[in-house]
């Protein structure tokens, strides 16, 4: 799904994109793209999929070329269901700040991920649980900035579903190791 500015001309906005299930699972099986072009911010994304529903999602783009990304949210609106990450999610680049990125409810790595709000600011919040995929030992990077990152819910607690690490720039290492909640698998937590 592409709804980034234009290329011609400067100063566009990339385009929001809403997809909310009644029911059923929500797999996008493509990148979703939504990048602002010179002063206009990028798109906001929010997917949500009621009761338990599944959200799987290959990779989210929301920032700007020129001024701050769009808030990226994943199942937010109440949804329970495990939001699986097969792709990387970018909301801010360089030294542009960007959106917020909210997963709302238990979250499995299907790979190794990258989240990233720019070094300029952007809070990552983590409201439920966070694990690899199974047997995987998936690592994850997280670069906020300026924002604060927040683990809401255990950390690589699930049946053979430990992290392989967690990746944070330097400042943020000694509130990340300090925010994990109990219950947590010990995570090697690495400095960039």
């Amino acid at each position: 799904i592409t709804t980034d500015g234009t290329d011609t001309g400067a100063n566009k906005g990339g385009g929001a994109v809403t997809i909310d299930a009644a029911g059923g699972t929500i797999t996008v099986g493509g990148e979703i793209s939504a990048i602002g072009k010179g002063l206009i911010a990028g798109g906001a994304v929010d997917i949500d999929a009621d009761g338990t529903n599944a959200i799987s999602v290959q990779g989210i783009t929301t920032n700007s070329t020129g001024i701050n990304g769009g808030i990226i949210k994943l199942n937010d609106d109440g949804g329970t269901g495990v939001v699986t990450l097969n792709g990387n999610l970018t909301s801010g680049v360089a030294t542009n700040a960007g959106g917020a990125i909210t997963l709302g409810s238990a979250t499995a790595l299907g790979t190794d991920i990258t989240i990233s709000t720019g070094t300029a600011g952007g809070d990552i919040s983590f409201d439920a649980t966070l694990d690899s995929e199974a047997l995987e030992n998936n690592t994850l990077d997280l670069t906020a900035g300026t924002g604060s990152i927040t683990f809401t819910g255990a950390v690589g607690s699930g049946l053979n579903q430990a992290l392989g690490a967690i990746t944070v720039l330097p400042r943020l290492l000694a509130r990340v190791q300090r925010h994990f909640p109990l219950r947590s698998t010990p995570v090697p937590v690495i400095s960039m």
